[in-house]
């Protein structure tokens, strides 16, 4: 029986969850509704300057010689939901989110249909199974940007993300961990990001907890760390369309491994993993329970069925099932298929250079120190794994979730390199402390003493 000390903390830790959650949950409502109470006569107005963008296909690649392919099919349905000016209260508007539909038309060719050629809508579609928390951000700048500003934006706006979360690492003393960081963002293809809406959701999710983490005190991260993870859950599911959701938790969690002092525990990172999923499938069933209560309709059961659809081995577009192995051959093959993956290859080339000429000093105490890092890098396979069609018929986007793999990869050898360097007190002694810390100037210096004795 657990006794009366641990019975008490239990529900204070129950109390505090639940308490944030109800916070979430009502300011997530508040922010819908209000965001549905905007005038869209100057959105519409924006959003027909834009259509012509969308006449090139649903799903059109930047460049046919890598992975670079866009959701045209998911932008132009944000865009149709956000000008739609259908009957009803805000809150019922943002519990349905309504969008046009041409009949037989995919949403960017109705798009294109409607504002271009003047067809009208054959009917009126509700969306009530997600939260659509992107519109409480896409409303707003639709009603003073046209889709191709709002892009260019977007593009300076990632652009600046990065250079910020590299110049925290430095500030931080995370130095050797930004061209890890900088490989894995290029792998991205952050010119992919920066042109659809869809895949820029997660990013910002994603940089911005580790901005956070980055900036609070060490104090309050170890106290809190579970409840912060809650809160990225959560909002993972309150914005984001079920694109790459997993990089929330996975990317963030390195980081959260990288700045701890001392080795993490499996049991905290087991905390960090719960917290995440707790906060995304409990703010995800609240809209469920939400939309079905007040629109009087069973949204519980659709969501559900789709979440069947979702983790199933079926496939509607041919008779052979999906498998596990062709949802991870297929999303490690396209997320690899990017120039940058020949700097992951020249990275960890020098790496094993500098192993091998220090072989003899890496202690079987100095691999433990992989144990976090190879426990991230497995969320990928078990979420390719389970979440089966979603990964092989969305595969040019889902692909993008085994970034965790690469960054848990990148920052596991700089940290056991980086162990095994700490241990030859000598050498650390006479270097200047930025250089200490500096990854590519001691992988120069080596190579270059390497070719000077060979000469």
């Amino acid at each position: 029986m657990l006794s009366q000390g641990m019975m008490k903390k239990s529900l204070r830790v129950f109390f505090v969850y639940g308490l944030n959650f109800m916070g979430l949950i009502f300011g997530g409502l508040a922010l819908l509704v209000l965001a549905f109470c905007m005038p869209v006569d100057r959105i519409d107005s924006n959003v027909r300057a834009s259509a012509e963008y969308f006449q090139r296909g649903p799903y059109p690649s930047i460049y046919s010689w890598c992975t670079s392919r866009l959701d045209l099919f998911t932008d132009g349905l944000k865009l149709l939901e956000a000008s739609n000016d259908s009957e009803g209260n805000a809150f019922e508007k943002a519990m349905s989110v309504n969008h046009g539909v041409v009949k037989h038309y995919t949403p960017d060719s109705t798009l294109f249909l409607h504002y271009q050629k003047g067809i009208d809508f054959t009917e009126v579609a509700d969306y009530p199974r997600y939260w659509h928390g992107f519109l409480i951000v896409l409303k707003p700048a639709l009603y003073f940007l046209t889709y191709a500003r709002l892009l260019f934006l977007n593009a300076f706006a990632q652009i600046i993300l990065c250079f910020l979360i590299c110049f925290l690492m430095f500030r931080r003393g995370l130095t050797r961990y930004i061209i890890p960081y900088l490989i894995t963002y290029l792998m991205l293809m952050p010119e992919a990001l920066t042109k659809c809406l869809q895949f820029s959701t997660c990013y910002y999710l994603f940089s911005l907890s580790i901005v956070f983490l980055l900036v609070v005190p060490e104090w309050f991260k170890c106290k809190y760390i579970g409840l912060i993870f809650f809160y990225i859950g959560s909002l993972t599911s309150y914005f984001d369309f079920l694109t790459y959701p997993l990089v929330t938790l996975g990317l963030p969690a390195i980081f959260v491994v990288a700045m701890q002092e001392n080795q993490m525990k499996t049991i905290q990172l087991m905390k960090i993993v719960f917290t995440w999923i707790l906060g995304y499938v409990a703010m995800w069933s609240a809209k469920w329970v939400v939309a079905s209560i007040y629109l009087e309709k069973n949204v519980i059961a659709d969501a559900l069925d789709k979440i069947i659809l979702r983790t199933s081995d079926s496939s509607t577009i041919s008779t052979t099932n999906f498998t596990i192995f062709q949802s991870l051959f297929e999303n490690y093959r396209t997320f690899a298929f990017t120039p940058a993956t020949l700097f992951v290859l020249l990275f960890v080339l020098i790496l094993a250079f500098l192993f091998i000429c220090r072989i003899k000093s890496i202690s079987r105490a100095s691999c433990k120190i992989l144990v976090p890092y190879l426990l991230i890098t497995v969320l990928p396979v078990l979420w390719l794994s389970v979440i089966l069609n979603h990964s092989c018929v969305h595969v040019f986007f889902t692909n993008k979730i085994c970034s965790i793999s690469v960054m848990a990869f990148l920052f596991g050898v700089v940290d056991l390199y980086t162990c095994k360097k700490n241990q030859e007190s000598h050498l650390s002694r006479r270097m200047t402390p930025i250089f200490a810390h500096s990854l590519c100037a001691e992988t120069l210096v080596r190579c270059s003493m390497a070719l000077r004795f060979w000469w």
